[in-house]
């Protein structure tokens, strides 16, 4: 009779390990799926970074683009500006010019020739037609020679302001360009 009780016994023996190895095996089974359930999180997680950051990098490179075609237009506006400051300034240079003739002219007349016509009596109506025409002259020369000015004086400060516009816009440019290396290397 000994022997069905030790053959129960090892059973319930038997039984116990194998039931003892099963939750073993059931826990590992359950670290596994939960060791791949944050692996898969992980993974969604930095995919997502990913993405946002090739979004962000596409958003530079677009901003860069954007930026070097204002670099562009500026640097091609400041190239007409000075383009028309140098042809402003020779006509600066003709009318100078200009003016110094009729400056000489009237200065060659002097006071003497004027005071002589004046007390001989001589013709005073060509006199006063000269005197006229030097003055219209001298008016308009100065005229023209203020508004000269004032162009160059826009000029200078369109100039100006385009090169403080063009030094910003290359700021940023450089800005933009760090970034996008900031973000290549995040991507990597």
């Amino acid at each position: 009779g000994t022997l069905p009780v030790l053959i129960a016994a090892q059973s319930t023996r038997d039984s116990d390990q194998a039931e003892d190895q099963l939750l073993a095996v059931g826990a590992a089974i359950e670290d596994i799926q939960s060791w791949l359930s944050d692996a898969n999180k992980t993974a969604s997680s930095e995919e997502a970074a990913l993405q946002a950051a090739a979004k962000d990098l596409a958003a530079v490179a677009s901003s860069i683009e954007a930026l070097q075609s204002s670099i562009d237009q500026q640097s091609e506006k400041l190239s007409e500006l000075q383009i028309e400051a140098a042809s402003l300034q020779v006509q600066k240079a003709a009318q100078a010019d200009s003016a110094a003739t009729v400056i000489r002219a009237a200065y060659k007349r002097g006071t003497a020739s004027s005071l002589k016509s004046l007390l001989s009596r001589d013709d005073l109506n060509r006199d006063a037609r000269m005197r006229h025409y030097a003055r219209a002259v001298s008016t308009q020369q100065l005229s023209k020679i203020a508004a000269f000015e004032a162009t160059l004086n826009t000029i200078a400060e369109n100039e100006t302001e385009l090169t403080a516009g063009l030094n910003e816009l290359e700021q940023q440019q450089a800005q933009l360009t760090s970034q996008q290396s900031a973000l290549l290397a995040a991507r990597e």
